[in-house]
């Protein structure tokens, strides 16, 4: 039996979902009731939160911890850091510390690295976010599967999230005008939630003990991201630029070498093809 935290969010019900196809008994702790994305077949749910000290017995009694659970909203975050860091610090530590010589898979974050263009997973990280201090916090406390995620999307992705992906569907659909803060030629490595979870169960399969980054390898600019989506949704939209967010980033791309060599990820969905596919499950789910 796999313990998944987080299992109902955006990446954790892909991560069930594939789970259960190869096989795997599932179990899920979760606050949030219900899946991000449709979750078929069965699995044991656990409405609970990871600071609850009830978790210590379902993770004793399993074969390993995918851990994606967190508070992830960078604003929330920043709000009230002392939950912030109790949440995705320590009782990241606390899980670590139940599970023993289990694999343990931890999802981090790219926001780690702060400011810095091409990521390594030898570089020194300097997050510019509460949220990535309280990542960088958990990483230091473990010694297990550390998976720095870059930028995911896919989906069961809400727009609520702000992420810039279902974030720009959402208002080319409702307000036919996206956002851009900054000139848009900064650039993100977008990387499918599909190749997230294949990395994510190997990580979890090979059980070995390091930090990788999960993404693509490839920068994409704002700009051109949005040319994909216009060519994706075939309607016309407004674009307004609006000066550049403090702590906002200019270039963002992995070096994902050490994960195809150690983990053998080497991901397989083309950036428009994913967005191809989101975009048919927003417009049903909008």
């Amino acid at each position: 039996m796999i313990v998944v935290t987080g299992g109902h969010g955006f990446i954790g019900s892909h991560v069930v979902n594939r789970l259960i196809k190869r096989g795997k008994e599932v179990v899920v702790v979760d606050i949030k009731g219900e899946p991000s994305f449709h979750i078929e077949g069965k699995y044991e749910f656990v409405k609970k939160s990871i600071t609850d000290d009830d978790v210590k017995e379902i993770v004793l009694n399993s074969e390993g911890v995918i851990h994606l659970a967190a508070i992830s909203n960078v604003p929330e975050c920043e709000v009230d850091t002392a939950r912030a860091f109790e949440v995705n610090a320590v009782a990241t530590y606390q899980l670590y510390k139940y599970a023993g010589k289990k694999p343990f898979v931890f999802a981090s974050s790219a926001s780690v690295y702060g400011n810095r263009e091409i990521c390594s997973e030898d570089d020194c990280p300097e997050p510019l976010s509460v949220y990535g201090v309280t990542k960088l916090s958990a990483e230091l406390l473990i010694n297990a599967t550390i998976l720095r995620y870059f930028n995911v999307y896919g989906e069961g992705q809400s727009y609520r999230t702000k992420a810039v992906i279902p974030s720009f569907f959402y208002s080319i659909l409702t307000k036919k005008r996206v956002i851009v803060y900054g000139d848009g030629n900064q650039t993100r490595d977008f990387i499918y939630v599909g190749d997230v979870v294949d990395a994510t169960i190997k990580a979890f399969e090979k059980n070995v003990r390091g930090t990788f980054n999960i993404g693509t390898g490839k920068e994409t600019s704002i700009i051109q991201l949005l040319s994909h989506i216009k060519s994706i949704v075939g309607r016309e939209f407004d674009i307004e630029f609006k000066p550049q967010r403090k702590g906002d980033i200019k270039r963002s791309v992995a070096d994902i070498t050490k994960s195809k060599r150690i983990l053998d990820f080497s991901p397989k969905t083309d950036l428009k093809e994913g967005l191809r596919r989101t975009y048919k499950w927003f417009l049903s789910n909008l």
